[in-house]
């Protein structure tokens, strides 16, 4: 997830730094300012470069991806540096061209039916600057591809339905530490379902709970994060 961090401080003529939240930053980054480098004061291409190369990356950005750093145009004689952070994601999706392939075995419960153990081939698309989100596709059939994206943080995903118009499913998935395996819950209009998914074709998901245990679950909101495997989608 990206944020957005302005650092402000005031500086004495001297240029030294006071009040600055990260004052212990690196040697040699002290100063959070990106005074316009032209004559008319128009000109940030150099303060710039300095907030997205020097400033940013050793100070708000610091263990973090620099995802975008601009100097302030709206700093007046004092502009500063604007640093857009965000943390690395693990790696799960593919790229548009070669998205990765997951196989997930779901029950649903629908009313008083019960759709169990369904097997499906899910294709992942990772995007961002730190691979925070993704884009899932599942097909229905070859003139039918049913679409969904979310936001991947700290190996919990979730996720909307975007497609097709006048179907709504909203959930989470858990994925393991080795982003080999994930947990599912999801819920839409009179149903709500678990799932477990595997990375590769061809590959075996875990074994789900029974109907009967999906039913007894007391779970209230099937769109949570379930636990991570090992764990199961109703612990």
């Amino acid at each position: 997830m990206k944020s957005i961090l302005v650092t402000s401080c005031m500086t004495l003529v001297a240029i030294s730094v006071f009040g600055c939240a990260n004052e212990e930053g690196p040697p040699g980054v002290e100063e959070g300012f990106c005074f316009p480098t032209g004559p008319d004061g128009d000109d940030y291409t150099e303060a710039d470069e300095f907030c997205l190369e020097d400033y940013c990356p050793q100070r708000d950005c610091e263990n973090k991806v620099v995802a975008g750093a601009m100097c302030d145009r709206e700093g007046g004689t004092s502009p500063t540096c604007i640093c857009d952070c965000c943390v690395e994601q693990p790696e799960v999706g593919g790229d548009p061209g070669s998205p990765e392939i997951w196989e997930e075995v779901y029950t649903c419960i629908l009313g008083s039916d019960c759709e169990q153990n369904t097997p499906v081939r899910l294709q992942l698309v990772q995007k961002g600057v730190c691979g925070e989100t993704i884009d899932w596709y599942l097909s229905i059939s070859p003139d039918e591809v049913w679409e969904y994206t979310g936001t991947l943080e700290s190996g919990a995903f979730n996720w909307e339905q975007i497609a097709p118009p006048g179907f709504t499913e909203s959930g989470c998935w858990q994925f393991s530490d080795d982003g080999q395996r994930f947990n599912k819950r999801s819920a839409g209009p009179g149903f709500y379902c678990i799932g477990a998914g595997s990375r590769g074709a061809g590959s075996t998901p875990a074994a789900l709970p029974s109907c009967a245990e999906l039913e007894a679950s007391g779970i209230s909101d099937f769109t949570s994060c379930p636990a991570p495997p090992p764990a199961g989608p109703l612990d």
